[in-house]
């Protein structure tokens, strides 16, 4: 039975290798070339993605941050007790964690913040940037 199992965690990864160089090939090979996005979102593409986040030339993530930190107050004060808080593409959740910290603080009850995004790598680094933080849900 150790056997068994040993074999099939050995197998499982290659497997899913093997599925996803096939459906890599099969994308690239049909009649309007592309591949999907969530082969892009490895742990490589990952620390690539957040790389290019930090450059002065793609402003967006400072301006997203200028505007989150100026209206903090005024996003987080009609908040109700009872939250659940869904961010989709939520990657790493750094440019969110203040407003959900913010909004958790404020609430007599836990907030429940359930993050979404196509990379599993990201979310790892979500949970584990958010693990410990009180009151979530």
């Amino acid at each position: 039975a150790a056997a068994t199992a040993s074999a099939a965690a050995w197998l499982s990864p290659l497997s899913a290798s093997v599925a996803r160089r096939t459906a890599i090939t099969e994308a690239l090979l049909s009649d309007r070339p592309r591949v999907h996005q969530s082969f892009l979102y490895d742990a490589r593409g990952v620390a690539l993605y957040e790389g290019i986040l930090g450059t002065p030339e793609y402003y967006l993530p400072a301006a997203e941050e200028a505007l989150l930190q100026a209206n903090l107050d005024a996003l987080t004060a009609p908040l109700s007790s009872r939250l659940a808080l869904v961010e989709l593409g939520a990657g790493d959740g750094g440019r969110t964690r203040r407003l959900v910290e913010r909004a958790a603080a404020q609430a007599a009850e836990p907030l429940v913040y359930a993050p979404a995004d196509i990379s599993a790598e990201s979310l790892s680094l979500n949970e584990a940037g958010f693990r410990g933080s009180e009151p979530l849900a």
